[in-house]
């Protein structure tokens, strides 16, 4: 993740997690996701020419989920989980 300065969240469609409204991003999901790439980005030494991080959201169908995650394709899973 730190190489590529990008933070892949595998994330369904939800009313609640993650949505789209008129080309916006929005949700729970989202909310944390904004405050995980800003932490990150705080964290990071201000070095000259160090990159920012960002955090890109990859819908997918919850049952997607970890198969994705375990594939690859996503660095962290969030959805509705349960043991």
């Amino acid at each position: 993740m730190k190489d590529r300065q990008v933070i892949r969240i595998l994330v369904p469609y939800s009313k609640t997690l993650f949505f789209y409204d008129k080309n916006r991003e929005m949700g729970v999901v989202h909310d944390l996701g904004v405050s995980l790439e800003k932490w990150a980005n705080q964290q990071a030494s201000p070095e000259p020419g160090n990159k920012r991080v960002r955090v890109v959201f990859v819908p997918v169908p919850e049952e997607r989920l970890l198969p994705d995650l375990l594939a690859g394709r996503g660095d962290l899973a969030a959805g509705g989980l349960s043991v």
